[in-house]
């Protein structure tokens, strides 16, 4: 991470800070920037192709339907990269609409699910961020997730051309069909019925999709797929019918994979999942760097900060001087991704 040294960074942190600092929520639209007291006010305010930067802080929102083609940004959701901000926390399910198409969503957590079933969503983004389940449609395509925390279950809806890349999710996948591509996810087992199955499943009902580089802590009940080089933990490929497999690590002991992680707790930040120095997962994608979400196309960032400018330290006295003034001092860092 460098430091800020060009002036439009130094304004943006400057804004950050003064927004955070107030409680107020940043609406950019080009070079015009104003100010909202509120979610509401920010999203009825913004128009198609805007931004919204969100400061650390708990957000209600009375209106959760997103029509708008915008961008939010929060100052990210790991507690501990957000000591100087808090977390950006969004306390509402989010129901992404059909005109929310094109926007993006980062560095946020949403309390609940998004939910975008029986929309026609495309080319949507929601990158590093936290929230508890998403829904899609069979019409959903050309959307992106990356460096998420889904702490719950991911089910397509029959969907068709999405991406989902080095997420951790805690529920499993299920009903998506025709050209979705996984990579380098770590994935968690829950019961299947489309398998009949009662447990021990990360991935099921999936159709045509490509299943790469990911870490499975339970077994995949898929048809027709491409499925290389990925990692089971206790379990085979049995349940792959029809398949392209190739390079697969299969029934590997949990305890040999991840350097610090629990497989019956729920997600703890707490948790190290960088592979062991003996895990047969290290340099073994398909592009030679590690399976699960440190690998890849989109490696995991530590902290998960978006890749706005993000206040480390702040120091504010405490009164202010004879001639009125108060002693700020802030360091804020640029991010390179």
């Amino acid at each position: 991470m460098k430091k800020c040294s060009i002036i439009l960074l130094v304004v943006l942190s400057l804004f950050d800070f003064e927004a955070n600092s107030q409680n107020l929520i940043a609406i950019q639209n080009g070079s015009i920037q104003t100010f909202q007291t509120t979610l509401d006010q920010a999203i009825n305010n913004a128009t198609d192709g805007d931004t919204i930067f969100i400061p650390g802080g708990i957000f209600t929102i009375t209106n959760p339907y997103l029509n708008k083609r915008i961008h939010i940004f929060g100052v990210g959701h790991n507690p501990d990269s957000t000591i100087e901000t808090n977390p950006t926390i969004i306390n509402s399910t989010i129901y992404l609409q059909q005109e929310a198409s094109s926007g993006s969503l980062s560095g946020v957590k949403i309390s609940g699910w998004i939910n975008a079933y029986g929309v026609n969503l495309t080319n949507y983004c929601i990158h590093r961020c936290y929230f508890n389940g998403l829904s899609l449609s069979s019409s959903s395509s050309n959307n992106l997730f990356s460096e998420n925390i889904i702490d719950g279950v991911v089910s397509g809806g029959g969907c068709q051309n999405n991406f989902f890349y080095n997420n951790i999710i805690t529920g499993g996948i299920t009903s998506f069909y025709n050209n979705n591509i996984f990579r380098n996810n770590i994935i968690k087992s829950v019961p299947s019925l489309a398998c009949n199955e009662l447990w021990g499943f990360s991935v099921s009902d999936l159709t045509g999709c490509i299943i790469e580089n990911n870490i499975f802590n339970g077994s995949i009940c898929v048809w027709n797929c491409i499925v290389k080089n990925n990692l089971l933990v206790n379990s085979t490929l049995a349940y792959a019918q029809g398949c392209i497999i190739l390079n697969n690590i299969l029934n590997i002991d949990m305890y040999n994979v991840f350097i610090n992680y629990s497989l019956n707790n729920p997600f703890n930040y707490a948790y190290n999942y960088h592979l062991q120095s003996t895990c047969p997962g290290r340099n073994a994608g398909t592009d030679g760097t590690d399976m699960g979400i440190y690998g890849g196309m989109f490696p995991w960032k530590d902290g998960s900060l978006p890749p706005n400018p993000h206040i480390q330290t702040k120091i504010i006295g405490q009164t202010t001087d004879d001639a009125g003034n108060l002693n700020v001092n802030i360091k804020v860092a640029a991010q390179d991704r």
